[in-house]
């Protein structure tokens, strides 16, 4: 909840993998809430108000699983809703004459992402959804202690890259926007 809410406020790439993290963990446990709270809840040195916080906190995003049919996959709405925002951005920096640094980093890496989703066999037409998948996939095999060529590592290192600069324009755009709205 704490780490969602931090990564949420300064690295919505970040917020997008650790919640499709959290997805895959609630599936993990059996969708068992008492496993939860074992195996995660309990492990925090904090009271018990914190830890009946987080434990709803999980409780809550176990009912939304549910009630959205992502039980064995899929991502939460609001995760998507995220993701097709990074792709909406994205696509205004293509388009924009300022952005030529973007637009040259990102020509460079769509075809490794094209690549990726080729070996994958990931039917996704949002590059940034790409993208994000392959940082994601990189992150589960490091987990499961799994060795990753050099060269996956050196495309993986680009399309992060990326990620991080379209991350870093999100939030400055968000900003801008807050701060346009607190005028009126």
């Amino acid at each position: 909840m704490y780490i969602a809410k931090q990564k949420k406020e300064t690295n919505i790439v970040e917020y997008v993998l650790y919640i499709w993290y959290v997805e895959d963990m609630l599936r993990g446990f059996g969708f068992d809430i008492t496993k939860v709270n074992a195996n995660i809840v309990d492990k925090f040195e904090i009271d018990k108000f914190q830890k009946d916080k987080i434990s709803n906190w999980y409780s809550g995003l176990l009912e939304m699983m549910k009630d959205e049919r992502i039980e064995k996959s899929g991502h939460f709405q609001f995760i998507k809703n995220n993701v097709d925002e990074l792709k909406t951005l994205h696509f205004q920096l293509l388009s924009s004459p300022a952005e030529i640094d973007y637009t040259t980093k990102a020509n460079a890496t769509m075809p490794l992402l094209a690549e990726f989703a080729k070996i994958t066999k990931l039917d996704i037409a949002n590059p940034i959804e790409v993208a994000i998948t392959a940082l994601y996939s990189q992150w589960m095999l490091r987990l499961k202690k799994q060795n990753i060529s050099e060269e996956v590592s050196k495309i993986t290192t680009q399309i992060s890259s990326l990620l991080a600069v379209l991350s870093t324009k999100y939030h400055a755009n968000l900003s801008e926007t807050e701060t346009a709205n607190n005028m009126y």
